[in-house]
């Protein structure tokens, strides 16, 4: 699945945003309730999310492993590590900022899951589900670049 945003930020500070404090997702994203990094960013670095739950996945702790960061070319690769869905057999997504000009640039995601092998007569139905949700991510994503705040949406999720 490609995604992609045109935000009206450079380059430099969309990387702030989703390189720089990678481990930070929580703070704009109404599906996760927490969100850290163990270890130092870069390959090898451990982020650990507690979701609320999105599309067809349940709630719980996800650990995602960074396995390419390139700051110098705005992008990072991370795959999914423990707490994924019953049905998935792995799942990868891969980030990265180019810039149009010195105030615009594109964020592109490129997510790879792949399901167990029961479940391929139905897997076509899971990108029809999840692209709903990651429209929800890239409007929090951008919102948060461009405003240095999270979306309304995820403030008023997280209110107690």
């Amino acid at each position: 699945m490609v995604n992609e945003i045109n935000v009206s930020v450079s380059a430099d500070k969309a990387w702030h945003v989703l390189g720089e404090q990678f481990g930070d997702i929580a703070r704009w994203l109404t599906s996760l309730l927490s969100s850290h990094l163990q270890g130092e960013l870069g390959p090898g670095a451990i982020r650990v999310c507690e979701t609320a739950g999105i599309g067809p996945f349940p709630p719980g702790k996800v650990t995602e492993e960074i396995i390419h960061f390139d700051s110098s070319q705005y992008e990072f690769t991370y795959a999914g590590r423990e707490g994924m869905p019953w049905f998935i057999d792995s799942a990868q997504n891969a980030w990265s900022i180019k810039a149009v000009d010195k105030s615009n640039c594109v964020i592109t995601s490129v997510a790879t899951i792949k399901v167990k092998w029961f479940m391929m007569p139905i897997g076509w139905v899971l990108p029809i589900v999840l692209k709903r949700e990651f429209g929800h991510v890239f409007e929090e994503l951008g919102y948060a670049i461009e405003f240095g705040k999270a979306h309304p949406r995820v403030t008023k999720a997280k209110v107690v």
